[in-house]
């Protein structure tokens, strides 16, 4: 796994996306909000998320490209008093994506889905707990803007998370625990290359 986060890191950037012809690269860079669902949010409050990326077009329909994103949650107390601890966990994600680009009548906009798959390192921040990386999911929706400068562009991102329960992570009733988030982005993105012409 930790040669999968090494190629995924040394090819490719942070992630995002943007709104460049078919045969284009670009590199962006996004923040937002972290919600933790599922057995996560039994351990973990709202936090904060940043990131940066890099992508490349296909066609005018599909882009492939890779994200990077530190997930920092929030401070949660758990246990049973007076045997309580505060945690804040965090997770960094290495993920490879696929982009469809959803037609508009715009060259400047389109929304588009999003999936990826890869690496999830997740630090529980409990005590005799090291961190653990595990293989996981996300997919979700997002929209992009082509600035007047034909080279920048801005959007937005909502995606779900989802990493497989191993025996790593229990609940408190000693079940796996699934651990799942949702986080809504934002991101600004610069193309570095290719055709002029923007994706439809």
């Amino acid at each position: 796994m930790k040669r999968t986060i090494t190629a995924l890191t040394t090819v490719l950037l942070l992630a995002a996306s943007s709104a460049y012809a078919y045969g284009s690269q670009w590199i962006a860079a996004n923040g937002g909000a972290a919600f933790p669902s599922g057995d996560l949010s039994d351990g973990a409050n709202t936090g904060w998320l940043a990131g940066a990326g890099y992508g490349r077009t296909l066609n005018e329909k599909f882009a492939l490209g890779a994200d990077v994103n530190y997930n920092g949650l929030g401070k949660k107390t758990i246990g049973t008093a007076p045997a309580t601890v505060d945690v804040q966990p965090s997770i960094w994600q290495y993920t490879a994506e696929g982009y469809w680009m959803l037609g508009m009548k715009s060259k400047e906009q389109y929304p588009y889905a999003k999936g990826g798959l890869g690496a999830y390192s997740v630090n529980s921040d409990q005590p005799g707990e090291s961190t653990k990386t595990k293989f996981g999911f996300n997919a979700g929706l997002g929209w992009n803007k082509l600035l007047k400068n034909g080279k920048t562009s801005f959007g937005i991102d909502g995606m779900y998370h989802w990493i497989t329960p191993s025996s790593d992570f229990k609940t408190a009733s000693g079940d796996n625990a699934t651990l799942s988030y949702f986080i809504v982005s934002a991101h600004l993105g610069w193309g570095i290359g290719g055709n002029s012409t923007s994706v439809k």
